[in-house]
């Protein structure tokens, strides 16, 4: 993520890490239906803080619902920063919540870049709702303890890669 870029940042815990890691940028622009994720950010001065609104799903702390879906409607963004509850490669990226799957195919059809942020135990789990085809995101980051055939199957995707060592997490 770059100065100056408009994002939405999904919820979950993952996402609230690339959150944490959001201060130093300048001129940007996040939309976020996670609550955690806007208190994070409302920390940082140069950072505009957007809620999608909706129904609260306390459980995650997330907002989900046609309220959600109508604010992310309204603008334009240009990366989503997504995380997931499963991820196979013929099943697709997966989530436990029908009405967050309905929510994420939406940011994923109007960010320009689907970026996904997973650890690997993600990986070969098949969670009930679909998110999208993995063949659909540009960038992938997790672990290092992801599956080599997934690593070579993204590679033919022409999905980027980026690989953090488990040892330095």
């Amino acid at each position: 993520i770059k100065d100056g870029d408009r994002v939405i940042l999904d919820s979950g815990t993952t996402t609230q890490q690339v959150a944490a890691n959001l201060s130093e940028r300048r001129d940007l622009i996040v939309m976020t239906n996670g609550l955690n994720i806007a208190m994070e950010l409302a920390q940082s001065e140069d950072v505009e803080v957007m809620l999608t609104g909706g129904l609260l799903r306390k459980k995650s702390m997330s907002f989900y619902g046609s309220v959600a879906e109508k604010s992310l409607r309204d603008y334009n963004f240009n990366k989503l920063v997504l995380g997931v509850d499963g991820f196979d490669l013929r099943a697709g990226l997966t989530t436990h919540f029908e009405k967050e799957a309905s929510l994420n195919r939406l940011m994923c059809e109007i960010a320009n870049e689907i970026i996904v942020v997973t650890d690997s135990s993600k990986f070969e789990q098949q969670a009930f709702h679909v998110i999208c085809a993995s063949r659909a995101i540009h960038t992938l980051v997790t672990d290092s303890g992801i599956p080599e055939h997934y690593v070579e199957e993204l590679t033919k995707q022409g999905v980027q890669l980026h690989l953090i060592d488990k040892t330095n997490l």
